[in-house]
């Protein structure tokens, strides 16, 4: 039923509604979540580890439980394609966090406003594509209202500068990368289905990044993980009764009556045994489930940001989807100001205007240049199709019942009528030679 909804609208229709998607689930869901998870749980490595394992773990389940075409795609070349992306991703990513946390939003995004310049000198030197003036001017226009928008205290440091540059070059070449991959794969219809493959490889590599991130990396780090178990670990021990994190078996906690007459899994027991595990003093800290909500929800945002991120890629070139994402950011920067009450100064408030000026102008130019061209394309294929229509003329007149110069010619004789003809020669001899005879 699904695909047949999906095939009923038109396909420009459908990209735009997935940019659209995608831009209100980045700046209304993982924005707030990415943000909780930086202020609650710093740290760069672990933030986007949890992202990273959280969607490859979303997409096993589904995949191998209800929507096939979810599923991983563990086979070489699919390997080949897409680990060269999810280290770009990794790169991407990380250094975003830690930018992010070095100079602030302002210089991160005033950095990362670049990317439509760096796609388009890619297209550029590597592509050959050409882009018009009219086309130049509207990403500058987007680029600049990015950066205007974001103004505020600028902070700045050799350190957070570097890694913002590393993750506007490394978004630049996951947008390209992305698509090349599906391409290559066969993905391009099924591009969730690259994600996910993406994420699984991510996952793994981060974990690496997230072993060697304080003496390697040298990156501010946090206890993430063992605070979240910690904070779940006496619910786990009065559920089922494991020892968890060295607080005890669930008969250290309950009076032997109670455990009968609930048992070991029952829901009072965990309604009822806060009395219980306070008054015999079996846990060190009460239960707190929100790192491990935090760290969940960090998975499940960025799977369904970035899983339309890959839907939208295959639909689009990679400046379309630079400037989509300079669109995004400004809903982002709109977002925060409504969820955490920032304040607008008349400076951010004419970067929102120049960027979404830029980005209309954009998608209003490259429509008419689409059309244009389609329109030339047309008309060109209309002229290689009338001379193959004059030149079947002749063809037509060399079929009429005229006579050929070879139907001139006299037919060969068939070979009955040769032998024939020496036949007759052979019985009219003896005759000519008995006149002659006579003559004689």
């Amino acid at each position: 039923m699904s695909n047949l909804v999906v095939a009923a609208i038109p396909a420009a229709y459908m990209t735009g509604l997935i940019g659209l998607v995608w831009t209100l689930t980045t700046a209304f869901f993982s924005n707030g979540v990415n943000t909780m998870f930086v202020m609650e749980l710093p740290s760069a490595v672990a933030h986007n580890l949890s992202r990273f394992f959280g969607s490859a773990f979303i997409c096993v389940v589904l995949g191998f439980t209800l929507v096939k075409s979810i599923r991983p795609k563990f086979t070489p070349a699919a390997f080949k394609a897409f680990a060269p992306v999810a280290i770009v991703v990794c790169l991407m990513n990380i250094a975003n966090s830690v930018a992010l946390a070095s100079v602030g939003v302002t210089m991160t995004y005033t950095i990362k406003s670049t990317i439509p310049v760096w796609t388009c000198l890619h297209q550029y030197l590597f592509k050959g594509q050409k882009f018009s003036y009219q086309i130049i001017l509207a990403l500058l226009m987007s680029c600049v209202g990015v950066a205007l928008a974001a103004a505020g205290d600028v902070s700045f440091n050799a350190y957070g500068l570097t890694f913002a540059f590393v993750s506007c070059l490394a978004q630049t070449a996951f947008s390209i990368m992305s698509k090349d991959a599906m391409e290559a794969t066969g993905l391009t219809k099924a591009p969730i289905q690259g994600f996910a493959t993406t994420m699984s490889i991510a996952a793994i590599i981060a974990t690496g990044f997230y072993l060697i991130e304080d003496f390697v990396l040298g990156l501010p780090s946090f206890p993430v993980y063992s605070t979240a178990l910690t904070g779940l670990a006496p619910a786990i021990t009065l559920i089922s009764g494991v020892d968890v994190m060295g607080y005890g078996k669930l008969t250290d906690v309950f009076p032997e009556e109670v455990i009968k007459s609930t048992g070991p899994k029952g829901e009072e027991v965990l309604s009822v045994g806060w009395t219980y595990a306070k008054q015999f003093g079996a846990f060190e800290t009460d239960f707190n489930y929100r790192p491990a909500m935090i760290v969940a929800m960090a998975g499940a945002s960025y799977f369904c940001e970035y899983g339309l991120n890959f839907m939208y890629v295959a639909r689009v070139t990679p400046v379309t989807f630079a400037i989509t994402d300079i669109a995004r950011r400004l809903g982002t920067i709109l977002a925060n100001a409504v969820v955490f009450g920032y304040t607008f100064t008349a400076l951010n408030t004419s970067g929102i205007i120049l960027g979404l000026a830029g980005a209309l102008a954009y998608a209003l130019i490259n429509a008419r240049e689409h059309t244009k061209v389609g329109a030339m394309k047309k008309a060109a294929d209309a002229d290689t199709i009338k001379p193959m229509k004059r030149s079947t003329s002749p063809m037509k007149r060399s079929n009429s019942p005229s006579p050929s110069p070879k139907s001139k010619k006299s037919a060969p004789k068939s070979p009955v009528s040769v032998s024939a003809m020496k036949k007759d020669k052979r019985s009219a001899s003896p005759v000519v030679r008995s006149r002659a005879g006579a003559k004689k």
